[in-house]
């Protein structure tokens, strides 16, 4: 399924399309895996392909963990080169942090130099909620991120997209995104 999404995505080169792919794939994948522990019966075969496949999942699911704790490590060591060393040469990020869409490794490294330029006063960053999933040569994960910077605290939501390719895991897309404070309620003055 992650090789055929992954065509789909590439004659899609619209990012947003990329992304709602990757919500879709999401979806799917949580929903083989209720669906697969439901009790129903399977021929013996059938279980051990399953009982393969989760087990290689599982390996996947904690190798991009680890990625994951590598580059909050790197962030809070402002270690730029650490940082993007699991990127795709070609990968999309929108970002919390102008400009809103940044394409390629290169434009992205100056895009964190910037920002770790910029810092005044201590950076801390945790990362609560942390969900991974993989199947096949894609994976995802979602965090939510408490971000401070001197006084500045923020909560910073992030979906990371990966890709598997010559046995290597590989960010090929992220959106960081912050909550909207507004007026929910029209007849309130504010």
């Amino acid at each position: 399924m992650g090789g055929m999404l992954f065509q789909i995505i590439q004659v899609f080169a619209d990012v947003d399309t990329v992304h709602y792919l990757c919500y879709f794939l999401w979806t799917v994948y949580t929903n083989k895996n209720k669906s697969a522990s439901n009790g129903k019966r399977r021929g013996k075969e059938t279980l051990m392909n399953l009982s393969n496949d989760r087990a290689q999942e599982t390996e996947d699911v904690r190798h991009i963990r680890g990625l994951i704790e590598a580059w909050r490590q790197a962030v809070l060591a402002k270690d730029v080169d650490a940082l993007v060393r699991h990127y795709a040469e070609d990968v999309v990020v929108f970002d919390v942090v102008p400009p809103a869409s940044v394409r390629g490794i290169e434009t992205y490294r100056e895009h964190w130099q910037r920002w770790f330029d910029s810092m005044k006063g201590p950076l801390a960053f945790e990362m609560r909620d942390l969900e991974v999933a993989a199947s096949g040569d894609l994976a995802f994960a979602h965090t939510v991120n408490r971000v401070a910077v001197g006084e500045q605290e923020d909560i910073v939501r992030a979906t990371v997209c990966f890709r598997k390719t010559g046995g290597e895991w590989r960010v090929v897309h992220e959106h960081a995104s912050v909550p909207l404070t507004m007026d929910m309620d029209p007849d309130e003055k504010s």
